[in-house]
C-alpha cells in the first residue's frame, strides 16, 4: 500500500513551521512539484524578476503577491543618479511569444505581398528590360524577406515614460510575471544620425537641437536619400515617422532630439509598394526591440 501526504515542504524547511514538518521512514520518497505540473493560484505562484543596470542594488528577486514593478525597485534601493529610465528596457517571455506571432504573420503578409506585386507587373511588362527589372526587383525583396524570416522578437514593452522622467514614481503600476527582466542604462551622451547623408555618425547631445540640427552636422542628404520618409528611432522603443506629421516637414525639422536618439534617413527607391511595407515593418520591429535590424531591412533593399 502507498500512502500519498500532501505537505508544504518550504513552510516545513525553510520557514520551520513543526505543523507542516512530517517525519520520514526508510524507503519514504518526497517529490517536488513544478509550478508547470500543478497549476496553483496566481497569489501562490513564485514569480522573479531580474533587475540589470543602473539600480542601487542589481540582482534577481523573488515578486511578493501582487508586487508591482515599482514596488520591487523600491525594495531594490531605487535607481543610481546615473539612470536614464526613458530608455529603460522591459522584456516579458509572454509578450515575446505574441510579438513572435504576430511578427511571423507579418512577414508572412508581405512574402505573399511580393509575390503577387511581381506576378501582375509581370504580366503587364511591355519590353524584355522591363521583365528584367521586375525581376531584380523581386530577388531584392526576397532577400529583405529572407533576413526578416531569421529574426527572434524580444518581447519589449513600451513603458510609455516621458523623456525627462528620471524617477520611479514615473513607471506605470505594473503587475509582474515570472522571469520579467528591467534593464536601465545609463544616460547616453549622443544622439546617432545614420542612413542616406553625407557623414552617418554619433553626435554629442545637446539641450534644445532639433533635428534639422542634426542633419546639418551629417552634411545633410545624399542624393539617394528618401527625405519623405525620415523616422527617429527613439530610447523607450517606439518611433517617431515624417509621415505622422503629415506635409508639415519644417513640424519634423524642428523636433527636439533626446539622448540616445537615431535619425534614420532611408535610400530611396522606385519600390515604392514595397518600400511602405517595409517602413511598416521597420516600426514593428523597433516597437520589438529590433530597431538595428528594421534599419537593415530598409538598407539591403
Amino acid at each position: 500500500q502507498i500512502d500519498l501526504i500532501s505537505f508544504n515542504l518550504r513552510a516545513a524547511v525553510v520557514d520551520r513551521n513543526d505543523a507542516e514538518d512530517r517525519l520520514l521512514f526508510p524507503n519514504d520518497v518526497i517529490t517536488v512539484f513544478s509550478q508547470s505540473d500543478v497549476r496553483v493560484p496566481q497569489e501562490k505562484r513564485v514569480r522573479y524578476i531580474r533587475l540589470e543596470g543602473e539600480v542601487q542594488r542589481p540582482g534577481v528577486y523573488q515578486v511578493r503577491p501582487n508586487e508591482t514593478l515599482r514596488q520591487v525597485l523600491e525594495r531594490a534601493g531605487g535607481l543610481t543618479s546615473k539612470a536614464y529610465l526613458y530608455g529603460a528596457e522591459f522584456t516579458r517571455d509572454s509578450t515575446r511569444v505574441l510579438q513572435q506571432e504576430r511578427l511571423d504573420e507579418a512577414v508572412a503578409r508581405f512574402q505573399k505581398d511580393i509575390e503577387l506585386d511581381s506576378a501582375v507587373k509581370s504580366q503587364a511588362a511591355a519590353t524584355p528590360e522591363e521583365l528584367q527589372r521586375i525581376a531584380s526587383e523581386g530577388q531584392s525583396a526576397r532577400r529583405v524577406s529572407g533576413y526578416l524570416a531569421g529574426l527572434k522578437a524580444t518581447g519589449r514593452i513600451v513603458l510609455e515614460l516621458g523623456r525627462n522622467s528620471n524617477t520611479i514614481s514615473a513607471l506605470p503600476d505594473l503587475a509582474l510575471e515570472d522571469n520579467d527582466r528591467l534593464v536601465v542604462p545609463p544616460r547616453p551622451d549622443v544622439v546617432n544620425v545614420i542612413g542616406e547623408v553625407y557623414n552617418q555618425n554619433a553626435y554629442l547631445y545637446r539641450e534644445g537641437k532639433m533635428v534639422r540640427n542634426y542633419l546639418d552636422q551629417a552634411g545633410g542628404f545624399t542624393k539617394r536619400a528618401d527625405d519623405d520618409n525620415l523616422y527617429i528611432l527613439k530610447p523607450d522603443g517606439s518611433v517617431v515617422a515624417y509621415r505622422q506629421d503629415g506635409l508639415l516637414f519644417n513640424r519634423f525639422k524642428n523636433r527636439y532630439m533626446a539622448p540616445g536618439d537615431t535619425l534614420v534617413v532611408p535610400i530611396e527607391t522606385e519600390q515604392r509598394s514595397v518600400r511602405r511595407t517595409l517602413l511598416d515593418i521597420a516600426e514593428i520591429l523597433y516597437r520589438f526591440g529590433l530597431g538595428m535590424a528594421g534599419f537593415k531591412v530598409l538598407g539591403d533593399l
